[in-house]
């Protein structure tokens, strides 16, 4: 299937409408992969919000009621909430429910989604095999439906995570809406995915939320912090992100983000014993080795 022969949902879901999914909506609408678009959110002023700012066709608080009739799902809500929205699928009836997400963890969910499949012994779960799990490298450190916009998505990676019991179909819709909506589509292992992004994306959002916690705890940090200049600024941009999504990613993903924070602690460490011996050529050794890595870079 090619970008131009998409065609249009008839009634897409979006679960969470803060940046990731209110921008989705934006974008679905003003480039018409979806005739209708539906806000879901527990908070329903928050989804009133959506609906006020055009993001969105119409809004519910009744997760089963805004399934009706709909044939995509798009779960943008922190992945804590995961399971519930997964389980009030599972529960029901949609058989041709295509779903996909933006989580930024992955082996898990994909495994909860499974356990939910298969809990109930001779009741066929045809929603799992529709159920792509998907990672658009897209954000910022703004949240909630006022920081939405349409192009959030153009020219940005998504990393799409198939598993074993996926539908081809579905994987294939999936990709052709992302390349619709203007992203560059790439397929990885759900464990191999978890493991590259602990260290690119949660272990910098980790320090940065660390950073600033440290200058909180001085007397005079609050004060200190308004000083800062260019470097404070680009350190700390994505310490304002969302704490309710960080937190649920941290926790999530644990286990690889702890190995690579003691990968990242050793290095610490190293770099510190130089600096404790005054050991001038040892650190400009290292200092020079990372610059040049991180010129070296080219980023999506």
């Amino acid at each position: 299937m090619t970008e131009q022969a998409f065609v249009p949902f008839e009634r897409l879901v979006v679960a969470g409408v803060g940046l990731m999914g209110g921008s989705l909506a934006l974008a679905a609408r003003q480039r018409g992969l979806a005739k209708r678009v539906v806000a879901y959110s527990r908070r329903l002023e928050t989804a009133n919000a959506a609906l006020q700012m055009g993001l969105v066709d119409e809004v519910s608080s009744d997760f089963s009621q805004a399934l009706e009739n709909a044939d995509a799902l798009f779960l943008a809500a922190p992945v804590a909430q995961f399971s519930a929205l997964l389980g009030a699928v599972d529960a029901g009836s949609y058989p041709n429910l295509l779903v996909f997400d933006a989580g930024s963890t992955k082996a898990n969910i994909v495994e909860i989604a499974r356990q939910l499949a298969q809990s109930r012994p001779g009741v066929s779960s045809p929603w799992f095999a529709n159920f792509v799990p998907c990672h658009p490298i897209a954000g910022a450190e703004k949240h909630g439906p006022q920081a939405a916009v349409a192009t959030l998505y153009e020219g940005r990676t998504l990393v799409v995570c198939p598993h074993a019991d996926n539908d081809a179909f579905s994987v294939a819709r999936v990709r052709q809406f992302w390349q619709a909506m203007g992203m560059r589509v790439m397929d990885m292992e759900a464990h191999e995915h978890d493991r590259l992004f602990a260290a690119v994306s949660h272990l910098p959002h980790w320090l940065a939320y660390a950073y600033v916690h440290s200058l909180l705890q001085a007397p005079t940090g609050t004060q200190d912090m308004q000083e800062g200049g260019a470097g404070f600024r680009d350190f700390s941009r994505i310490a304002g992100s969302s704490p309710e999504m960080w937190v649920d990613i941290f926790q999530d993903n644990q286990a690889q983000l702890l190995a690579h924070l003691d990968v990242f602690q050793a290095s610490l460490n190293q770099l510190r014993d130089a600096l404790v011996r005054s050991d001038r050529q040892k650190l400009l050794d290292e200092l020079t080795r990372v610059s040049g890595s991180r010129k070296s870079w080219v980023g999506h």
